[in-house]
């Protein structure tokens, strides 16, 4: 019970912290309208007969009162392409951040808690990998497994896994020397069981923080993807593809631009904006 209410004690400090802090407080309330759009897409406007299905009378369309945000080179509604992309972007962004966060915390716990061989040999890779930019790792990856939705979740995962790695690698080799963690050895618990009770669950607050800042990286990473034609492919709606489709309108109907460019400055803005809140929050230190 003890655990349980210093816990709920400690989220209430961290959210009182938060709130004070305003841009951070205006990130969460924007990232909380663009997840209930993801969730209700369909609710607001229906997929199949508005986001997808072409009507080439309405084409190039500016805003109106019917079209709120014009129409495309296909006649399709921008508005109900970008709610709808909303749901692809975000699901992408979030399952590869998380799959990456969950990965490089196993991955870099291991060499910092192990140390010697095992930490060289994970960190040697690792450095190799961070060498090279993520958007070339990606599109060397998507260029050599071929387009589409199951490859592009691949070559996040391989270019974003390292910086959790390196993070939780750093974490780690403050937190192994502690006593509590000597406590555990002494009681002859297992070096897995330590990991996983003890040592990541102290390094919660870098993954969370991490995690935060990463999604808005992966909405650019997934958009600049699918921009090259290497992401998600048509017909599905994805901000990213919905800008190279508008590159050829671009004088008559900038609209094709501005939409869906908005949608992903606005997205990665308010993430970065809670990720630094949630940073000042979790260690006021930093701050100071």
């Amino acid at each position: 019970m003890n655990n349980d209410y210093k816990k709920q004690s400690q989220v209430k400090e961290v959210f009182r912290r938060l709130k004070k802090n305003k841009p951070a407080l205006i990130g969460l309330i924007v990232i909380s309208i663009i997840i209930l759009v993801a969730i209700f897409a369909d609710f607001i406007v229906d997929y199949e007969t508005v986001a997808i299905e072409q009507n080439i009378s309405q084409r190039l369309r500016p805003p109106s009162r019917e079209h709120w945000m014009g129409t495309d080179g296909f006649g399709r509604d921008v508005f109900a392409r970008i709610v709808h992309g909303t749901r692809v972007t975000l699901s992408l962004s979030l399952v590869t951040t998380f799959s990456s966060a969950f990965l490089g915390s196993i991955i870099g716990a291991i060499a910092g808690y192990f140390g010697g061989r095992i930490d060289n040999i994970i960190m040697r890779i690792n450095d190799t990998i961070m060498c090279i930019p993520p958007i070339l790792l990606s599109l060397s990856v998507v260029a050599a497994l071929g387009a589409g939705l199951r490859n592009l979740f691949i070559a996040i995962l391989v270019a974003s896994t390292p910086g959790f790695v390196r993070l939780i690698r750093s974490v780690v080799l403050g937190v192994r020397s502690e006593e509590f963690i000597e406590a555990a050895h002494a009681l002859g618990t297992s070096d897995i069981k330590i990991i996983w009770n003890h040592v990541l669950p102290n390094a919660m607050g870098p993954i969370i923080v991490q995690s935060t800042m990463y999604v808005a990286g992966m909405i650019l990473l997934t958009s600049g993807l699918s921009f090259l034609g290497l992401g998600v492919q048509p017909p599905v709606p994805e901000w990213g593809y919905m800008l190279n489709e508008g590159r050829e309108f671009i004088r008559h109907s900038p609209h094709l631009i501005y939409m869906p460019g908005i949608a992903i400055v606005i997205s990665a803005l308010s993430l970065n904006l809670l990720g630094d809140g949630l940073r000042d929050a979790l260690d006021p230190k930093l701050k100071n």
